[in-house]
């Protein structure tokens, strides 16, 4: 009979330090694995692996997707990795998991579709981040990659976090599939809230500091 394994996933949200966060789990791959947590690299069948998405892209697709075969597809090579290598959790990130939990039903049906893999217990870390700060760094990133309206528009047209927000706290009271862990920059140190989590430390910082840092206003708006 296979041993309990349990799922850690950090699910969002962007612009929140999610690469950053990414990075230390990449960092801390060979300290986890002694500790019994496998951090995977990604499985990428949809297209070029992105550094920037975490190593559940493929899952987080399926997901949104509501592509229940392929959500099966990919979680089952993680948990079949995981107990090769003789592991007691599986340690996912994936910052798209946010926007699809926030809607009704979503985070009962993420549950339902993990369990029916193997898995024995969900734990969930999302991150939040000061509105203002986190309004301007979407927009900012945003606007080098994309033609935007202006920022008062933006605001008002084009920024999901108020919204998204509101489903949230409707939509995910708390319940016995999923274990909810909540932080919130900058309030919270991110090494901090990773070691506490997962419960493994002291964690190595990446080498090369900030991750994914979006233009700042001015080029943002050269851009624009």
């Amino acid at each position: 009979m296979d041993r309990p394994l349990n799922l850690m996933i950090h699910g969002g949200l962007n612009k929140a330090g999610s690469t950053y966060l990414q990075d230390v789990f990449s960092t801390n791959a060979a300290l986890f694995l002694e500790r019994g947590i496998h951090y995977p690299n990604p499985i990428i069948t949809s297209g070029p692996a992105d550094a920037q998405s975490g190593n559940a892209v493929d899952l987080g697709d399926a997901f949104e997707a509501g592509d229940t075969t392929s959500f099966a597809h990919v979680l089952q090579q993680f948990v079949a990795e995981a107990r090769d290598l003789g592991c007691q959790r599986l340690l996912l990130s994936n910052e798209s998991i946010y926007h699809q939990i926030v809607r009704p039903g979503r985070l009962e049906q993420f549950a339902t579709n993990v369990r029916a893999c193997g898995i024995s217990a969900i734990q969930m870390l999302v991150v939040f981040r000061d509105p203002s700060a986190h309004a301007i760094s979407a927009f900012c990133h945003r606007a080098g990659v994309i033609q935007l309206a202006p920022f008062d528009e933006w605001l008002v047209d084009g920024w999901e976090f108020p919204s998204e927000l509101e489903l949230f706290l409707r939509n995910t009271a708390p319940t016995d599939l999923v274990e909810l862990r909540l932080a919130s920059l900058p309030f919270d140190d991110l090494i901090d809230v990773a070691t506490t989590w997962i419960d493994v430390g002291p964690l190595a910082k990446p080498s090369f500091g900030s991750s994914n840092v979006s233009i700042n206003c001015a080029e943002a708006d050269f851009v624009r």
